[in-house]
C-alpha cells in the first residue's frame, strides 16, 4: 500500500513534486539557453482540457493524452507525434487537434536566434474535472462516477492509471487526519487506505442503486474530496 500512497501523493500534489531549481511549465517549450536569452525562453498558450463527443462522454471517457509537438523557427507546427494515449481515441483526437491550434514560441539557440525544437503537450478530458467542458464534482452523479470508473477499468487492464475519484476517496481520510494535526507514519496511512478500500467499494455499490445521487452526498468529508480531485 505504501507504493499507492506515493503515487496518490505524486499525482495530487502538482508541480511542488518536482525539482523546484527548473519547474515543468505544462504545455510550455523549455529549452536552456544563454543567460542574456532567458528572458526569450519559448512560451505557448496553456491548455489543461478539451472537449469531446457527446457520444463518448456518455460511455464514459476519461484520461489524458501527451503529444511531443516539434514547433520551427517561426513557431508553427512541423511535426506531432502521440507518446501516450489517454486509451480513448475521442480524447487522443481533440487532444491532437487543440496541439496543432495552440500559440507557439520557437526555441532559442545560443545565438539568441530562433531555432527548431520539441515541446510535449499534454491535455485531457474527464466529467469530474472542472476545467473540462461541462465538468467539475458539483455536478458529477453517481452515474457519472460508475460509468467513468467502468470504461477507465475496461480501458487500462494493460496499464498502469489510476481512477482519480477512487484515488483521492482512499488518501481524503489521512488528509483530513494531517489537517488535524495527526502526526501520521506511514503504517498509519496504510492502514487508512485499507480501510477506505473497503468503504470506497460500498460506495459503488450504494451508487448502483441511486445513479442520479450527486457524489459529494455519498463521500464523508466532500469538502476535502474536493480539494482532492481538483487539486490533481
Amino acid at each position: 500500500m505504501s507504493a499507492l500512497l506515493l503515487a496518490a501523493f505524486a499525482m495530487l500534489a502538482g508541480p511542488s513534486a518536482v525539482s523546484a531549481a527548473n519547474p515543468p511549465r505544462p504545455n510550455t517549450l523549455v529549452i536552456p539557453g544563454p543567460t542574456s536569452c532567458r528572458s526569450l525562453w519559448p512560451k505557448v498558450k496553456r491548455v489543461k482540457s478539451v472537449d469531446i463527443p457527446q457520444a463518448a462522454k456518455d460511455a464514459g471517457h476519461n484520461g489524458r493524452a501527451t503529444y511531443s509537438v516539434t514547433i520551427g523557427s517561426d513557431g508553427g507546427v512541423t511535426a506531432i507525434g502521440l507518446t501516450k494515449s489517454s486509451g480513448s481515441d475521442a480524447i487522443d483526437e481533440a487532444v491532437k487537434r487543440r496541439a496543432q491550434t495552440l500559440d507557439y514560441s520557437p526555441a532559442i539557440d545560443k545565438n539568441c536566434e530562433p531555432t527548431r525544437g520539441k515541446v510535449s503537450v499534454t491535455m485531457e478530458y474527464a466529467r469530474f474535472d472542472k476545467d473540462s467542458p461541462g465538468g467539475g464534482l458539483e455536478a458529477y452523479t453517481c452515474g457519472h462516477m460508475l460509468r467513468e470508473r467502468d470504461w477507465h477499468e475496461a480501458a487500462n487492464t494493460d496499464r498502469n492509471a489510476l481512477f482519480i475519484p477512487r484515488l483521492a476517496y482512499l488518501i481524503t481520510g489521512s488528509m483530513v487526519r494531517m489537517e488535524q494535526g495527526e502526526d501520521l507514519d506511514t503504517a498509519m496511512m496504510d492502514a487508512e487506505i485499507e480501510k477506505r478500500t473497503v468503504m470506497w467499494d460500498a460506495l459503488v455499490e450504494r451508487c448502483r442503486m441511486k445513479p442520479e445521487t450527486p457524489l459529494l452526498d455519498e463521500v464523508d468529508h466532500p469538502d476535502m474530496y474536493r480539494r482532492q480531485v481538483d487539486s490533481r
